[in-house]
């Protein structure tokens, strides 16, 4: 999924996972059309006959509508998407406050993609085309002080874009300092350098 802009990540670091190594490689359930509520299905489904990349959005685990975009607590979110995978069988992780990572097996980075977004449509969180251009020019300064963070770490981080250009094109800028980190080291990345101004 990569880097969403102003706010956390959900990364699809992949880990292989067999039997032999204490992993089950079971498939998570796909919810059926319409489901709600937290579920603790087994993980039985066979990921042979899935062909869907999408689900409707799974509700039940909060509603963030009345926050504005700014305002909205991405540690909380984030507890609660994890929360929503692991109860549809999506093997997955914390990476610092507000990052997830995919744990299961590569075949299944599809489903584990559909499926955060589904938990994070049903949560209702504001879109980040709503912030206002001063909010916008929060995340510009912002990521301006992160790629020179992650400078220091190392990485190759281009130039930003001017103002200007990053104002009008938000939330479509191409300009994401962490698009330039590894996902194997997102989380020590982001323990020197948080991904967003509001985390």
């Amino acid at each position: 999924m990569g880097c969403a802009p102003g706010r956390r990540f959900v990364a699809v670091a992949v880990v292989l996972v067999s039997a032999a190594c204490g992993g089950s490689g079971a498939a998570p359930t796909p919810p059926s059309s319409g489901e709600s509520g937290p579920v603790g299905t087994e993980p039985t489904f066979p990921w042979s006959t899935v062909t869907t990349t999408s689900f409707p959005p799974i509700y039940g685990y909060g509603d963030f509508s009345a926050y504005g975009y700014d305002q909205v607590p991405w540690d909380e979110v984030t507890a609660l998407e994890l929360a929503c995978l692991r109860d549809h069988g999506v093997s997955v992780a914390p990476v610092g406050a507000t990052g997830i990572r995919h744990t299961g097996p590569i075949e299944q980075a599809p489903l584990f993609e559909a499926y955060s977004d589904a938990c994070h449509a049903g949560l209702n969180v504001p879109d980040e085309s709503t912030l206002t251009s001063a909010g916008i020019e929060t995340v510009y300064d912002f990521w301006l002080d992160q790629a020179e963070c992650l400078r220091e770490l190392g990485y190759a981080v281009p130039d930003a874009p001017s103002r200007e250009t990053f104002v009008e094109n938000y939330p479509e800028v191409d300009w994401v300092p962490y698009r330039w980190v590894p996902i194997d080291e997102l989380a020590e990345a982001e323990e020197s350098c948080p991904q967003s101004p509001w985390d």
